[in-house]
């Protein structure tokens, strides 16, 4: 017999599977397994999607550690119909992922140290690096790269730091585990095109972790309306967090509203098939409630004026509140909308937002035009 799942009703109205209704509210910062939940877990579920849909939008661990803390997890395999195939390979992945996201912590930890040996100004700016302990454990979030923000004027001299401790730009080969270096012209058209550098990578000799990647941007802003902010008004802000320094509170939660319009709106995004990414809206949904936990909703909505993204603000919390709806949400996009005059803003229907998250299973476009040319640093 299927169970009717009605907990987030609104879902069901997106013509959504109850296997993605099931993962949005695994997903949810304020998950609670309500004896309805529990009783569909237990129901004939498609745990393949489940697993598959997950790990497309970087959020599997999130939904495990939500099983498995709440007890679901054991009901799921002992009285519905999830394999046990699945749930070992799904644990034994979140615990790779706890030891790689402490490797990522110990070398950004060393990575800070010469950094300040070189007086270089560098911060965290965005990612697991900086979310891991305020929103996230080190089990449920997934983390691909360190993210920094750099002054521009500082370029050759992080570039020979770089260098100096191993790290390399290139187009990997998965095929040979090898590093091709870039050519330089290759370089030119990422500063040219991007708001940054080509990954770096540094090559290790651990099996469970076979490369570092760390980004290297020197402004925020979007290609998109070609408005940029240098650095500097970014980097006086940062702050010392345990040896790593990282942009404040503030700034990283523009830093996250920034990014998911970028995924949803930048041509980049769309043609390396990394564009409408769940976690991306996890991240900014929690961190917009750590904010106003932490008290800062005043000072955050200062800032967005003064660096005039409001408009950005508005935009990507309005998409956050269509996929987690929040009455903290919604407070924080009526006083923005209270203190913007301009109307120019592209919104998204609740059909629409969910359509672009859940296109899975259709055909992923070879990148195209100037972005085609770009990919040998993106290929991890």
């Amino acid at each position: 017999m299927s169970i009717e799942f009605t907990y987030r009703s609104d879902l069901k109205s997106y013509n959504l599977s109850k296997e993605r209704r099931l993962i949005l509210v695994l997903c949810d910062r304020s998950f609670n397994p309500t004896p309805e939940i529990e009783e569909m877990i237990t129901d004939e579920l498609d745990w393949t999607q489940i697993f598959t849909d997950s790990m497309w939008h970087k959020v599997l661990f999130i939904v495990l550690e939500n099983l498995i803390t709440s007890g679901l997890a054991d009901k799921a395999l002992r009285n519905g119909n999830l394999p046990l195939m699945i749930l070992n390979h799904w644990k034994q992945l979140m615990h790779v992922n706890s030891i790689r996201n402490d490797i990522h912590f110990k070398e950004v930890k060393e990575l800070f140290q010469k950094i300040r040996q070189e007086s270089l100004s560098l911060a965290v700016s965005k990612g697991g690096i900086a979310l891991i302990g305020k929103i996230y454990t080190m089990n449920n979030r997934k983390m691909y790269d360190i993210d920094l923000i750099g002054k521009r004027d500082e370029h050759k001299d992080i570039l020979q730091l770089f260098n100096d401790i191993g790290y390399k730009m290139g187009s990997y080969q998965h095929s040979t585990e090898e590093l091709i270096p870039l050519p330089k012209d290759e370089v030119r058209k990422w500063l040219l095109h991007t708001r940054g550098l080509p990954n770096f990578v540094k090559m290790t000799n651990l099996d469970i972790m076979r490369y570092v990647i760390v980004q290297v941007q020197y402004q925020i802003g979007t290609t998109v309306t070609k408005e940029t902010i240098p650095s500097e008004l970014i980097l006086t802000q940062s702050n010392d967090n345990q040896g790593i320094q990282t942009v404040s509170d503030v700034d990283l939660l523009l830093q996250l509203v920034l990014h998911l319009y970028r995924e949803t709106k930048e041509d980049s995004f769309k043609e390396w098939n990394m564009d409408w990414n769940l976690i991306k809206f996890c991240d900014l949904d929690r961190f917009i409630h750590y904010i106003h936990d932490m008290g800062l909703f005043d000072e955050f909505f200062k800032r967005a004026i003064e660096l005039n993204l409001y408009n950005q603000c508005i935009y990507s919390m309005e998409l956050v509140n269509i996929v987690f709806p929040s009455d903290i949400t919604s407070e924080g996009l009526n006083l923005l909308k209270s203190r913007s005059t301009s109307l120019d803003r592209e919104s998204y229907s609740p059909e629409d937002v969910f359509n672009k998250l859940f296109k899975l299973g259709k055909h992923y476009p070879k990148p195209s035009s100037k972005w085609s040319e770009l990919m040998e640093g993106k290929t991890i």
